[in-house]
């Protein structure tokens, strides 16, 4: 069976990792607790977790508890950690951020949700405070406070969980036509915002991506699975019958719907083949998919990975053999925070530090050890390295989730985290293998994959046939930035970088139209009033702007309307253009698969589309060049395929995310991105350039996404036309 070749694979890995699997060593520390001659200094701690992980984190927490302290038997000054439980829930997390701002805790451990750490990380009341999150893998989180001095993670972020699976798929399964579905939240946006750039640089061709949430159940994703294998069925569209679905939930209880579903569906009985194929040939999942509680009600064979314990470490044998499992994900990262701020607060009282401000600068101290003979977690390793660190030296450490080796730069995140393979098959989870992302003796770390994803350059081919234009009589403009709330900063510092762009090459404010909200300059988050940048220490953008419409005043028919010049009270300024004109349309803000966002509602391919063909009918522009900074921007641009006349950039293709890549600490906001940013800077010094090498130049300056041109063949010949003839001077 097809499946058994999957499990094939598996087994294959299993006994290429073996050795390292019988290298760990047997039953754990005994567990008691030694009292101390020494004296016991006592800090505090505040522990983020949901309720439903206290259980598992206290027993991860006593058992590190009770070997350091039994490590700390001879020592003169014993480090001990009260800690103290907060309930990371919404609604009761910020009353237990107010008690944290108002005690006198050291140190914060967790919470586990990208939503929860994103609010903690951003208090002004939290700020200075260490911070170690075990159990957030989010790439967003983990490039925003990478050069944070107070930010530690535990584990490398998720981007490696999907870079894993699809080198299984790609590689040793040989399957390439690919699936998502994915939680529509903070914990699912680094699989969506990397399944399709990863996918795409493999040579793999993804399907969909589907969000779970309010508007769509896990019911709902498989009977879409199904419509569009039966659509491309019906319309002869080759469909690889092996394709593979990536299932990332956020909850293990989406696994369980999931096969109840499936067996639902098995039991129908369908009219046709087309109908029949209602999900993929396999099924990959993540982490959240690991739960031991729900594994005996699964019916269904599937596979996944999950961070893990160092096998050579023995902590997962000696764990299993004390609580009956397999340590829960963020156990063995717990467990190795614990003994961090262990050391981290030794190494402070030795330098008689008392201030809680400083204990980042120890923590970092601790992670950069460069002497030899790396430590491990058993009592007497515990004693050596607090032996050796009394003495000055920073011995190397290899804890139970990683070897200790951060990144050199910002200690911000473990440049290794070992993920093992799982199967869950019979109610059972099955070990397969282990694999390891390894940033270690001169790898990656997670912010250099983050500088190195650059995605491979489409090559443009240019339009058949050179289309005739009337002669060019003017130009117009149409800025939007189409979204609101300082969360957004960079999409109306992109449209303003763009106002004052084209303000210095020809244009005056009759002939740009500017929507946006105008909530960033004098927003009570902003401490430079007045100011809008879109680089560190750039001009003030926010200078002698004219606002035309705020965006919450408008809908996409109003700006239909005012594209189409049809002038009302509502709208006073309409875009006056004629056939003879050249409209230049630049849109910065959120997208999903074929829509824009304006705010909060929805701008549908379809809508864009009716737009540009009403513009057409009405002999409302010459040429128009769309440039579209979003989302899933190509699933747009695609839908308008064949209009003549329009050539549209995008920063995207259509099954993936655009990325923001300049962040301001002082701001705590995201500035711009390598698109913008490379569209910009180069009609600014060349507005001569040619749409062609316009195109490779934004492409190469675009990370974590594909830049694309689309409808060249309905616009002309991109080596032909310049960018003069969208900038007047």
């Amino acid at each position: 069976m097809q499946v058994d070749r999957l499990t094939y694979v598996m087994r294959k890995l299993m006994l290429l990792m073996l050795i390292p699997l019988i290298g760990g060593c047997g039953d754990g520390p005994v567990i008691d607790d030694p009292d101390s001659n020494g004296e016991v200094l006592t800090y505090k701690v505040a522990v983020f977790s949901k309720p439903e992980h206290r259980e598992w984190m206290m027993q991860t927490i006593n058992w590190a508890q009770s070997i350091l302290e039994r490590a700390q038997v001879n020592q003169k000054r014993v480090v001990k950690l009260q800690f103290e439980w907060m309930d990371q829930s919404p609604g009761l997390i910020d009353v237990a951020m107010d008690r944290v701002e108002q005690g006198d805790y050291m140190a914060i451990l967790g919470p586990s949700e990208p939503e929860q750490a994103k609010q903690i990380l951003g208090s002004p009341g939290l700020k200075g405070r260490t911070i170690i999150l075990p159990m957030v893998g989010s790439a967003d989180l983990q490039r925003i406070y990478a050069n944070w001095d107070n930010v530690f993670f535990m584990t490398r972020n998720d981007v490696m969980q999907n870079e894993i699976l699809l080198n299984l798929a790609h590689q040793d399964l040989g399957v390439n036509q690919l699936a998502l579905v994915a939680a529509g939240d903070g914990y699912g946006q680094t699989f969506t915002d990397y399944f399709g750039f990863q996918a795409v640089e493999m040579g793999s061709a993804v399907r969909n991506i589907d969000l779970l949430g309010k508007d769509l159940t896990v019911a709902q994703a498989v009977e879409n699975y199904r419509l569009r294998h039966k659509d491309a069925y019906m319309k002869g569209i080759e469909v690889d019958s092996e394709a593979l679905t990536f299932f990332f939930p956020s909850s293990s209880k989406d696994l369980l719907e999931l096969d109840r579903v499936l067996a639902q569906m098995e039991e129908k009985e369908w009219e046709s083949f087309a109908d029949s194929k209602f999900w993929a040939q396999y099924t990959v999942c993540s982490d959240r998919c690991v739960d031991y509680d729900i594994a005996s009600q699964v019916k269904h064979r599937f596979f996944g990975v999950e961070p893990a314990p160092l096998p050579e470490s023995g902590f997962a044998a000696a764990y299993e053999s004390k609580y009956g499992r397999f340590p829960k994900n963020g156990t063995a990262q717990t467990f190795d925070a614990v003994y961090l701020l262990t050391y981290a607060l030794s190494v402070m009282d030795l330098n008689k530090d008392t201030d809680p401000a400083n204990l980042c600068k120890y923590v970092v101290e601790v992670l950069d050890g460069k002497d030899a003979n790396p430590a491990g977690w058993q009592a007497a390793d515990a004693e050596q390295v607090l032996n050796m660190l009394k003495r000055g030296l920073r011995p190397c450490i290899k804890g139970v989730s990683s070897a200790w080796e951060f990144d050199q730069r910002f200690h911000h995140a473990p440049l290794n985290t070992t993920y093992r393979y799982w199967m869950l098959n019979g109610g059972k989870y099955e070990t397969i293998a282990y694999v390891s992302a390894n940033g270690a003796n001169g790898g990656l770390s997670s912010i250099d994959i983050w500088n190195l994803a650059k995605p491979t350059i489409t090559e443009i081919t240019d339009a058949t046939e050179d289309i005739k234009y009337k002669d060019l009589k003017d130009n117009y403009a149409v800025i939007v930035a189409a979204s609101t709330s300082w969360e957004n900063y960079r999409h109306q510092a992109d449209a303003l970088a763009m106002y004052q762009l084209l303000k210095r090459h020809g244009y005056d404010d009759e002939h740009i139209i500017l929507i946006m909200e105008d909530d960033i300059a004098q927003n009570p988050k902003n401490p430079h009033k007045g100011e809008v940048r879109v680089e560190i220490g750039g001009e003030n953008l926010y200078k002698n702007v004219k606002t035309d419409y705020k965006l919450h005043d408008l809908t996409y028919e109003d700006l239909i309307s005012i594209v189409s010049g049809k002038r009302s009270d509502r709208l006073p300024v309409v875009l006056p253009s004629g056939d003879q004109d050249n409209i230049l349309f630049f849109w910065s803000g959120h997208g999903n698969s074929g829509t824009l966002y304006m705010g909060d509602s929805k701008f549908p391919a379809n809508g864009v589309k009716r737009m540009l063909n009403t513009m057409n009918a009405e002999g409302r522009y010459r040429r128009l060049f769309f440039v579209i900074e979003a989302c899933y921007s190509g699933s747009v641009a695609s839908v308008c395929e064949g209009i003549p006349g329009v050539l549209f950039m995008t920063a995207a293709n259509a099954t993936e995310s655009s990325k923001a890549d300049i962040i301001d600490k002082e701001l705590n906001a995201y500035l711009s991105n390598g698109f913008t940013r490379g569209f910009q800077q180069k009609i600014d010094v060349e507005p001569e350039v040619n749409m062609r090498d316009l195109y490779y130049h934004v492409a190469g300056q675009t990370v974590g996404s594909h830049a694309n041109l689309y409808n060249i063949a309905s616009f002309g010949s991109v080596y032909k036309t310049s960018m003069k003839e969208f900038m007047p001077e």
